[in-house]
């Protein structure tokens, strides 16, 4: 009994405080691969990737443009594309930014990122449903993507055949080494260990490119793609707010979106905050850092394929489908784009004011169609202004008037209030 007793108290505090463990990460020697990506078909290795970049920057370039300006630690470029509807006002548009490939390892989130581009192009040259979700996007999103952004990490792996390398080349775990409870046991201090932080936050021009771009523009939402399992993380993740229970204030929102974007893929995802969520803390993470550092209302990591590290697995296909099976795998998942896509302009539209416009079928001309409501809240608006504009002139003609006759009556005052009995603002 008293062993009985002794263990449940041993679990309370367990569950109330709980302890933080350092992280030990599985090491980076290679494996023996079930399967292997094979490039020839239908997955891309680096300069496949750029040249896919390049070809389709150049192929829609009303809709794209590309900063080459920034390397990675080996020289290798850091592509930023933009693509949206140029002609549009950039203030209406909700501001977006994915990052890909900040592990080494993970090839289907590169993937999905080139599957999405292509299908959105495609659905321009169609008609019907199809083109007009395009345009939607275009008309009313300003979507930036990082498309690799450790190039140098996968190199090496296209070096050496290790599936198992996670960081750069350096060994660097990016996903480690934002400035952002930095250092914390949710990381690692080992250059052999996957998690290891770097020596110091943003070492890594890679992690430093993407935190500079979060300072030249105001982002809506983040989202940080991974693979390795079915999940969508909502901050926190690091050891202090595992262990006070730390929360993003926009959390309400970021767990409605979390929850459509589950329901939209196939199989359906886990969501919640992380540090709920993993059973593990991480130290110094991309979305992380954009949350609390950066106060973005949204910042998730979305993991989009995997089944976890089950017994049997090895690397590659711990993060990776097969050849042939990856075509399916990136239909299952490209509903998500669409999900945030249209959450991110609603919920934009719902911070301003009376009269934001959603534009849904122009293309190219900059011209738009307003929703009914916006005009009708211009026009009343206009309308309240020429009324009150109307009884000042009244006011002071009747005081003019008082003064010249100098009949010594009190000026009759015409409240606000009395209006607002006549008049309403729907």
């Amino acid at each position: 009994m008293w062993n009985r007793m002794l263990l449940s108290v041993i679990l309370v505090l367990l569950m109330r405080f709980p302890v933080i463990m350092h992280v030990v990460g599985r090491d980076v020697l290679p494996q023996k691969e079930h399967y292997t990506p094979d490039y020839s078909g239908p997955y891309h290795n680096v300069s496949a990737v750029y040249q896919f970049i390049r070809t389709f920057s150049s192929s829609y370039a009303k809709y794209v443009r590309v900063d080459t300006s920034q390397k990675s630690r080996e020289g290798n470029p850091l592509y930023l594309l933009r693509v949206t509807n140029f002609s549009v006002p950039e203030a209406r548009k909700a501001k977006i930014l994915f990052s890909y490939g900040e592990h080494a390892r993970e090839f289907f989130p590169v993937e999905s990122m080139c599957f999405f581009l292509m299908d959105l192009m495609k659905s321009l040259s169609n008609s019907g449903a199809a083109k007009k979700n395009a345009l939607f996007l275009l008309n009313n999103v300003d979507l930036f993507l990082l498309p690799l952004v450790n190039p140098d990490g996968r190199l090496y792996i296209e070096r050496t055949g290790n599936y198992c390398w996670r960081g750069t080349s350096t060994g660097v775990d990016l996903n480690r080494n934002f400035a952002w409870e930095f250092g914390g046991p949710g990381s690692s201090v080992s250059q052999t260990d996957e998690e290891y932080r770097g020596p110091y936050p943003f070492s890594e021009p890679e992690a430093k490119f993407l935190s500079d771009i979060a300072d030249r523009f105001t982002f809506d939402i983040f989202v940080s793609f991974h693979s390795g399992v079915r999940q969508i993380f909502i901050p926190f993740s690091d050891s202090k707010s595992k262990l006070s229970g730390r929360r993003h204030f926009n959390e309400a929102s970021e767990l409605s979106l979390g929850g459509l974007i589950a329901a939209a893929a196939r199989p359906h995802f886990d969501f919640n905050v992380a540090h709920v969520l993993n059973d593990y803390p991480a130290d110094g993470t991309a979305f992380d850092y954009m949350a609390g550092a950066k106060q973005l209302p949204f910042s998730l990591a979305v993991e989009m394929w995997g089944e976890g590290d089950r017994n049997g697995v090895q690397c590659f296909d711990l993060f990776n489908p097969s050849g042939k099976d990856l075509r399916e795998a990136l239909l299952d998942v490209n509903p998500i784009y669409d999900v945030i896509f249209r959450y991110a302009v609603e919920w934009k539209a719902s911070q301003h004011h009376h009269g934001y416009v959603i534009s849904y079928e122009t293309e190219g001309n900059g011209e738009r169609s307003e929703s009914k409501l916006a005009w009708m809240m211009q026009f009343l608006c206009f309308s309240v202004l020429l009324l009150l504009a109307a009884f000042y002139c009244r006011l002071n003609q009747r005081q003019q008037c008082a003064t010249c006759s100098n009949l010594g009556r009190r000026p009759r005052i015409v409240r606000l209030k009395n209006l607002s009995d006549t008049l309403s603002i729907i």
